[in-house]
């Protein structure tokens, strides 16, 4: 907790199923639940928490390359007017993944994207990512 404040703690469950269809598809989908969501556009007097649903599904070309889709609508409590959304190639590597995103949230983490988004679908953001595996 901070002082000043009641808490600065909040709680975020998830529920995530996913499966894969041969070589080269993949497909996943869940729901969240985060208790005290958050975005860069959320005021103090917006509903504490949201609920929201994940779809994924993933295409891989090669060994190496693949198209990534997902979406991440609120579905209950608090959440934005458009659903949050991002797609683009990704590389595989043998420690790292690239991706070059193109999404209309600039939020990273599930509690973030699952709150919506303000942009429309034709106020795109473009992004990349590099993820290390240990």
């Amino acid at each position: 907790t901070a002082k000043g404040y009641e808490t600065a703690t909040a709680y975020l469950g998830q529920l995530l199923l996913d499966r894969q269809f041969g070589n080269c598809f993949f497909f996943g989908a869940g729901l969240l639940f985060h208790s005290d969501s958050s975005n860069l556009d959320k005021e103090n007097e917006d509903v504490d928490w949201t609920l929201g649903a994940q779809v994924y599904g993933e295409y891989r070309f090669s060994e190496t390359w693949a198209f990534v889709a997902e979406a991440s609508p609120a579905v209950a409590g608090y959440g934005e007017k458009y659903p949050s959304f991002s797609l683009g190639p990704k590389l595989y590597t043998n420690r790292h993944t690239f991706a070059v995103v193109i999404s209309n949230t600039q939020m990273m983490d599930a509690n973030g994207v699952m709150t919506n988004s303000v942009r429309k679908f034709d106020e795109l953001i473009l992004g990349f990512n590099i993820s290390r595996e240990i």
